[in-house]
Parts: C-alpha cells; sequence; structure tokens
C-alpha cells in the first residue's frame, strides 16, 4: 500500500465486492471521481451511492480475511517481480 493512501487496499477490495454484484464500473468509476476515499470513509455510503442491490451483503466481502489475504498475496508478488509502476509489461 501506498504511504498516503492509506485505504487503497480498502478502495481495491471494495471494488472487488462490488463486481460480485455486478457493479464494479459503478464502484470504481465514484473512487476515481475524488479523493475524499482517501481519508475516512464510509463504504455502506458509497454501496447505496454505487446502487448495489444488497449492501449486507457487500458489508459482508468487505469485512471478508478471504479478500484481504488474495491482496496481501498480489502485493507480495509485486514486491517479488520489482514492480514499481503502472502500467509494467513482465
Amino acid at each position: 500500500p501506498h504511504p498516503e493512501r492509506p485505504l487503497a487496499d480498502s478502495g481495491a477490495i471494495a471494488t472487488v465486492c462490488a463486481g460480485r454484484q455486478g457493479k464494479l464500473l459503478e464502484m470504481h468509476r465514484m473512487l476515481m471521481r475524488t479523493t475524499d476515499w482517501s481519508g475516512a470513509w464510509n463504504w455502506v455510503e458509497q454501496a447505496r451511492r454505487a446502487q448495489l442491490p444488497d449492501v449486507s451483503a457487500f458489508v459482508s466481502c468487505v469485512q471478508s480475511v478471504e479478500h484481504r489475504r488474495t491482496l496481501q498475496q498480489s502485493q507480495a508478488l509485486i514486491s517479488a517481480l520489482r514492480v514499481d509502476a503502472t502500467p509494467t509489461f513482465v
């Protein structure tokens, strides 16, 4: 995670969870439109704004250990490959 973006991991997980309800692009666009989410952020409110059909399922998904583990594994791979910018071609 970038030190200046402490909630970037949460944003990535929220986007994946929104995608499970067919709203990945809506959540992604919302996150890209503002930097407000890089501070204190209400994910439930954002789920409602993205018109997710099941906010309770979204909350459960965001709190799931599974996604955090997957993200940590991806970050370990990125570090091992010495990727420090995007896009990167391997």
